[in-house]
C-alpha cells in the first residue's frame, strides 16, 4: 500500500518547500527508510529537533537530531541507538528543520 501527502497549497504556506526521502534507520522509531520529510529554505535547524542535512561528498546526506556544534564541527544525534555524530562544519552545505513528515501507512 502506498501513501502520499496531497497539499496543493504547501508552496503558498512554505515557499520553496521540498521533500527528501529518508534513507536509513538511524531515526527509528520516528522515521524509517522511504518516509519523506518536508523542509523549506530559511527554516534553520532547532536544537533537539530533527533536521535534514546536506553534506559535501563523501559524507552522505542525512536526517538527524540537531545538537548544534561549534565553528569547526556540527553535532548530530541518532534516535535508533542514541548515538552521536560529530562532523566537520566545512562539509555541511545546509541544515534545515524538518517541518513535516509523511510516513507510509502500516501494512
Amino acid at each position: 500500500m502506498l501513501g502520499y501527502l496531497y497539499c496543493p497549497g504547501v508552496g503558498a504556506l512554505l515557499p520553496g518547500a521540498f521533500g527528501l526521502s529518508v534513507g536509513d534507520e538511524s531515526m527509528a522509531p520516528l522515521l524509517h527508510p522511504g518516509d519523506v520529510v518536508v523542509v523549506a529554505p530559511g527554516a534553520e535547524p532547532q536544537l533537539g529537533k530533527p533536521a535534514a542535512c546536506k553534506f559535501d561528498q563523501p559524507e552522505p546526506d542525512r536526517c538527524r537530531i540537531w545538537l548544534g556544534g561549534d565553528d569547526q564541527h556540527v553535532d548530530l544525534g541518532r534516535l535508533s541507538d542514541g548515538g552521536h555524530e560529530r562532523l566537520p562544519r566545512r562539509a555541511l552545505q545546509w541544515a534545515l528543520e524538518v517541518l513535516y513528515r509523511a510516513t507510509r501507512p502500516a501494512a
